[in-house]
């Protein structure tokens, strides 16, 4: 077995897992789908998923990376070859995901940009270059206020109006009659950030997004090239300062105006009827996949640093606890502040930003410049915000190069260039996202990749373990790896316990078929748009086509590589049985296989443990 590096301390494992963990699914994705799915009712199929197959299936992968100590294009292969091609999707999946989430970072970086340079004020007004005569702003009323002493205090259309003028323009708002006003924050991100043209087919190029998405894969290159210990020193910092300043944030933004109307929308006055749309509790299921990186293999490559006695258990626990506060707490903060701005606008909170992709750097922005000393809490967020993403952005490419290297051992010895290759084939494959057609590239690729794909890649690998290998079989590596429970809770509810070995299964199987089921048959009749009514993007025919083909390229490596390793165990081991066997580099080998012939005449006991305990601890006889 090739040696694989080690984490520098239990710290740098977890921090790095939280940070994977928590980031950009939480203060971005999270409030984004709450926004389009009933707000607060999203929360209860979120927390029920989280519960059912979002704790047992991230255990599931940490313990298996652990227990193989290797990858994910190899580790399933070690259980069984035949699906060997399980590690290749979620490296796949991880991969394109990748791709676009880190021009996430490049947007946070233009905002930092803009914050360094004095420019900040700049997303709060509407007298900019790019500002639209619907531009309206709380920081131009005012302005209005202030200047017509307390005459004026709506500006719409470059122009100061009073109280009167808005209900008329509210009025014709509602019976279509007019368009509805666009916070200067939102036209910041859309005209500006992303300078946004008629659709996927305006290909000029936005050179502030290219030149940043260059630099961000420079970075992101740099610190794989520095190795895992690196990553882990890094991630102490990028997984923690983010809990500190979003609780800032959030007390600030609930004592905004009109802060009570997002929270009722997110808390307390639910829209409930969402509960019982089956699409809600789809996208509930993938949104705990996406937040805490399930069919990735991110959290399994990392996993494999560890020792092999390393409780990764309680590690689980900790991640997925902190994945649920982040994700409520954030949220809460970002639905006050579309409270606030509902107010400002006088339109209903629904109708507030026109894509939930957008929300985040709607909310945000505005919340932070209603702070005291704006500048330096706008700094705290967005430095924030980038510090999560590109620890995200770490875990997620060296998926790939991890697995690259596993795959063709000789790669180990050139892991710095191989870095190097990898973020460059990113950049260049990311380069659509950096034209004026960007945030349209950017929605397609959101919507697309990585959704069913997780569902079929997290039920095959339950599969593998829960039925194929047996729960039985790895209850035992389990307590080799974490100890024997001590108590009769540890063996129910404990890292071996039955809790934990019926849900892989039985639960999550069935669980997990039926929502890939309903996911693959939403998406036959499913239309790609972007904004709301009547500002909607349709996007065309192929676009929907192309998305397909980004989300079902991911699944092809689960047959492909059970043919090629169906065939090659035939012509070399004699027989295609061999495919579908336990293979000598997992540990668990001579306990499955009888390969050791002295075991023939041990008890019955000891042929199925074929373990001793030392100090509570499960060891291998010797």
């Amino acid at each position: 077995m090739t040696e694989r590096g080690s984490w520098g301390h239990k710290l740098h494992f977890l921090a790095t897992c939280v940070g994977f963990a928590t980031g950009l699914g939480n203060l971005w994705r999270f409030p984004a789908l709450a926004y389009e799915n009933g707000g607060g009712a999203f929360l209860i199929p979120y927390i029920i998923v989280s519960i059912v197959i979002g704790f047992p299936l991230l255990y599931l992968e940490m313990s298996i990376g652990q227990f193989a100590r290797v990858g994910p294009a190899r580790c399933f292969q070690y259980f069984k070859p035949a699906f060997q091609g399980i590690g290749w999707a979620s490296i796949i999946v991880a991969y394109v995901v990748g791709i676009y989430y880190n021009m996430i970072n490049v947007y946070s970086a233009i905002y930092l940009k803009q914050i360094i340079s004095g420019n900040a004020n700049e997303w709060m007004q509407c007298d900019n270059g790019w500002n639209t005569q619907y531009c309206q702003s709380g920081y131009e009323d005012e302005r209005c206020i202030s200047s017509s002493n307390g005459n004026l205090s709506y500006y719409f259309n470059r122009t100061c109006w009073n109280e009167a003028e808005r209900s008329v323009r509210n009025e014709k708002v509602q019976n279509r009659s007019a368009l509805p006003p666009v916070s200067s924050a939102e036209e910041f991100f859309e005209l500006f950030v992303h300078e946004k043209g008629d659709g996927l087919t305006d290909d000029r190029i936005n050179w502030q997004l290219l030149i940043g998405f260059a630099l961000i894969w420079i970075v992101t290159a740099i610190t794989l090239v520095k190795g895992v210990a690196w990553i882990g020193r890094i991630s102490t910092i990028t997984a923690t300062l983010p809990y500190l300043i979003i609780t800032c944030i959030f007390f600030r933004a609930i004592t905004l105006d009109g802060a009570e109307i997002g929270l009722d929308f997110f808390l307390f006055k639910p829209d409930m009827s969402y509960l019982f749309m089956l699409n809600t509790w789809m996208q509930a299921a993938i949104q705990i996949c996406y937040t805490l990186g399930i069919g990735f293999g991110g959290l399994l490559s990392l996993s494999s640093y560890n020792e092999e006695q390393h409780n990764c258990f309680k590690d689980a626990i900790i991640v997925v606890s902190f994945d649920s506060f982040m994700s409520i707490f954030g949220g809460s903060a970002a639905f006050a502040t579309m409270g606030f701005l509902a107010k400002q606008s006088g339109l209903p909170l629904s109708q507030v930003v026109q894509s939930g992709t957008t929300l985040t750097f709607v909310a945000y922005p505005e919340a932070m410049m209603r702070m005291p000393l704006p500048y330096v809490w706008a700094l705290a967020f967005f430095t924030m915000f980038f510090l999560l993403g590109v620890s995200s952005q770490f875990g997620m490419t060296e998926v790939m190069i991890s697995g690259l290297a596993d795959q063709f051992p000789f790669l180990h010895s050139h892991k710095g260039k191989l870095s190097i290759l990898v973020c460059l084939t990113s950049f260049l494959l990311g380069l659509p996202m950096c034209t004026k057609g960007g945030i349209y590239w950017f929605t397609l690729m959101n919507e697309y990749c990585g959704t069913f794909a997780l569902f079929a890649i997290a039920f095959f690998e339950v599969l593998l373990i829960g039925q194929l290998y047996g729960v039985k079989e790895y209850q035992v590596d389990l307590r080799w790896m974490m100890g024997l429970p001590r108590s009769i809770f540890g063996k129910l509810f404990g890292a071996a316990g039955v809790a934990i070995l019926f849900n892989w299964a039985f639960v999550a199987p069935i669980v997990l078929l039926v929502l890939f089921s309903f996911a693959l048959y939403s998406y036959f009749d499913f239309t790609v748009t972007y904004g709301k009514s009547p500002r909607i993007y349709t996007y065309p025919e192929w676009a929907s086509m192309l998305g397909w083909i980004m989300a079902i390229i991911p699944l092809l490596p689960i047959p492909l590589f059970a043919l090629i390793n169906v065939f090659n165990y035939s012509r070399r081991k004699g027989s295609w049985r061999e495919a579908f066997r336990v293979q000598p580099k997992l540990r668990s080998y001579d306990r499955i296989r009888g390969v050791v012939a002295k075991r023939n005449s041990m008890s019955d006991q000891d042929k199925n443990l074929r373990m001793t305990t030392r100090s509570g601890r499960i060891v291998p006889v010797e």
